[in-house]
């Protein structure tokens, strides 16, 4: 019986069943509805192992005495969990022939990444290269130690093609010079690399046979992808460029590998020569149509297109190439056989004269008066944002001021509210864009949207909408800043977010002071830090006027310094006489004072200044060029932040908040604080934020430097 069942399960010459998930149980099946019957096997011992069912239903049964010394199904289902061995080779798939596993591959699950190890020394290093960066010093000598080898030019940095760098826009050269400076980077190491793997190939004969076998091979596959990286980084370069070139170019340059510029060389003759051979086509085609069993002469000025027709292709470019086979084949079609010929361009008359006979009704435009009049403002949507001052310009053009008058009406603004005015025309041009309005259709609805976008998206006071307010009404035809419906909306903005102060308290000039006494540098940054912020605090002027100091308005006498400002200020005007500064020697404290402090300064930078500028303050960096009022407003904040002011909240102007106050708390007459922080006697900005004293006489900078409350 033990052998009839090996026979009926086992026998070679019989088919097996081949279970199929996709099938569904049946009566026609080899296996009953209700149980998957599995293969069974014998083992070295005679024994026979089931797997289990497969069938969701219960076990099938079968008799013991059908198996004559072998355990029924129940027993076998207790002891299953004893014996490991009786695995499913269908689900498990534990083990497989060789032959197998050539076929169908290793599993992809079971593989493990290789790992490789490195010198702990080098990864610690850039480990912190990777996390930080090199410093630019430092990166700029390493750059500059490994240039471009001279027998591999193919490794510098493709330059951008002069024809496409004049129809890309400004961000778009901003990407492609940070593309190129990732090639040079990128550069630097191919050589770095290119020079260890030259000694070792002119070292060959002496080198270490580990060294050919693991360290050339390592060098060489570095230098594969590096070289890979350099060409990808040249293919970003042109596909960023790409969307702004028109089809016919780009189809012109698609086929071109970069070389010493990125879209190949010769590209404005390339074009040319295509449009060349375009222009033979349209000739032949449209004008000849009829044309057949006949000879073509065709003179061109064009080298290229005479070759490309000639020569019927081109194995240099493509397009050349698509095009001549495109004419030759109308040409065979037609029994038309080309000859092109070269002729210059000035013996070219023909050609010249008939370019130039075009219908009457072509050669005319409309005046500009004309077209002023019938529509006064620009294209909507089409012209980029020109900067401020070309919108202002615009705008008094559009109101009637003369071409000529311009320029003397646009001195009637300063710089500083030019750049300002410049944060609301771009805001401006973009909203108008969003609508389809002109810019200088400057309407009360129109400014509420705009004033209501920006409510919306921005966190800006009221402050800042009155300027905006300011800036339209410079380029409006109408009076919009009387205009019911804006003043409205301006005063619910003003309710929803009311002005405030940018300092609710200030700083203690006394800190500064202490600081600048406890300082003995004497070389010339020093000493433009603190002469800067002396004279802030002494004169409690702005630090724009502080920046205007001449050395011809500055006289010396016994009692101190006097300093006479002739430059245009924010306060000047036509009837207010220009601020005049009294520097008094500071006995008390010599290391304070302010007038001494100028000298030393001045006599510290004849030497260094320059014959074409008589600027007091000049940069204590080469070649010393006059110091602006940013720069000096530089200065102040690293004094102000060295002396301990919390600079992320008081700005370098503070120093004038600081020092009126400061005159003020100590009993000064507001009269003496006015004069000499240069406001007007009417003037009530200092009125507004302080609590004044009765009105004393005393001299202000010895009031400011002072410790004691005592005047």
């Amino acid at each position: 019986m033990k052998s009839v069942v090996n026979k009926a399960y086992m026998a070679e010459d019989q088919p097996r069943y081949r279970f199929d998930p996709r099938e569904k149980y049946s009566g026609s099946s080899p296996c009953s509805s209700d149980e998957y019957s599995s293969y069974s096997s014998e083992n070295d011992q005679g024994q026979i192992f089931r797997s289990s069912s497969r069938s969701p239903g219960p076990p099938a049964t079968r008799s013991p005495q059908n198996l004559e010394g072998h355990q029924g199904s129940a027993e076998m289902e207790n002891d299953k969990s004893k014996e490991p061995s009786q695995k499913d080779p269908i689900s498990e798939g534990e083990f497989l022939p060789d032959d197998i596993k050539q076929i169908i591959g290793d599993d992809p699950h079971t593989k493990t990444p290789a790992t490789v190890l490195i010198h702990q020394s080098i990864a610690s290093r850039w480990s912190h290269i990777l996390r930080n960066g090199i410093p630019r010093d430092e990166l700029s000598s390493l750059l500059e130690s490994l240039p471009v080898p001279s027998n591999l030019p193919e490794l510098s940095a493709p330059k951008l093609n002069p024809e496409i760098s004049e129809i890309i826009n400004n961000p778009q050269k901003t990407k492609d010079s940070y593309y190129t400076s990732l090639q040079d980077r990128t550069a630097a190491g191919l050589s770095a690399l290119a020079q260890a793997l030259s000694v070792f190939i002119v070292e060959s004969e002496n080198l270490d046979g580990k060294i050919k076998d693991e360290v050339l091979p390592k060098i060489w596959e570095a230098g594969r992808i590096f070289a890979s990286l350099f060409h990808r980084l040249s293919m970003t370069r042109r596909s960023n460029i790409l969307p702004s070139l028109h089809p016919t170019v780009k189809k012109l340059v698609l086929g071109v590998n970069p070389s010493d510029h990125l879209f190949g060389e010769n590209l404005a003759e390339r074009i040319k020569a295509k449009r060349g051979i375009e222009g033979l086509a349209k000739v032949l085609k449209p004008t000849r149509p009829n044309l057949s069993h006949c000879n073509v002469l065709v003179r061109t000025d064009n080298t290229t297109a005479l070759a490309s027709v000639n020569k019927m292709g081109s194995v240099r470019h493509k397009e050349f190439n698509d095009l001549a086979r495109k004419i030759w084949q109308w040409c065979e079609e037609r029994d038309i056989w080309l000859l092109a010929s070269y002729i210059q361009s000035k013996e070219n008359v023909e050609a010249d004269r008939a370019s130039r006979l075009l219908p009457t009704d072509t050669e005319w435009m409309l005046g500009p008066d004309f077209f002023t009049k019938i529509r006064p403002a620009s294209p909507t949507g089409e012209e980029p944002y020109p900067g401020s001052r070309e919108v202002i310009r615009k705008a008094f053009q559009r109101q009637g001021i003369p071409e000529s008058a311009l320029n003397t009406t646009l001195n009637s603004l300063s710089e500083g509210t030019i750049r300002q005015y410049g944060i609301t025309y771009k805001a401006w041009w973009s909203f108008c864009e969003s609508i389809h309005e002109s810019p200088f259709n400057v309407n009360s609805k129109s400014v509420i949207l705009f004033f209501e976008k920006l409510l919306s998206s921005t966190t800006n006071r009221f402050n800042a909408f009155n300027s905006h307010r300011a800036a339209l009404l410079l380029i409006s035809d109408q009076p919009i800043g009387r205009n019911m419906l804006v003043k409205r909306y301006l005063k619910g903005i003003f309710r929803q977010r009311p002005p405030a102060p940018r300092y609710q308290t200030t700083w203690d000039p006394q800190i500064v002071l202490d600081y600048l006494e406890t300082t003995t540098g004497s070389d010339l940054k020093a000493q433009s830090f603190k002469l800067v912020t002396l004279l802030t605090l002494a004169t409690g002027q702005r630090l724009q006027t502080i920046s205007t100091i001449r050395i011809p308005n500055i006289t010396m006498s016994a009692e101190g310094a006097r300093v006479r400002i002739s430059d245009f200020i924010k306060t000047t005007s036509p009837n207010s006489a220009q601020p005049c500064l009294h520097l008094p020697f500071f006995d008390a404290k010599p290391s304070l004072c302010a007038a001494r402090c100028l000298q030393t300064y001045i006599e510290l930078t004849k030497d260094l200044r320059s014959t074409d500028s008589d600027k007091l303050f000049v940069c204590y960096k080469k070649p010393h060029k006059p110091a602006t009022k940013q720069t000096l407003s530089r200065w102040v904040k690293e004094t102000l932040t060295s002396a301990g002011v919390d600079t992320t909240i008081f700005k370098p102007h503070s120093t004038r908040h600081a020092s009126t106050s400061a005159a003020d708390r100590k009993g000064l007459a507001i009269e003496c604080i006015r004069k000499t922080a240069g406001w007007t006697s009417k003037s009530t900005t200092f009125a507004k934020f302080y609590k004044l004293p009765l009105a004393q006489t005393g001299n202000f900078l010895h009031t400011v430097f002072d410790q004691s409350e005592d005047n």
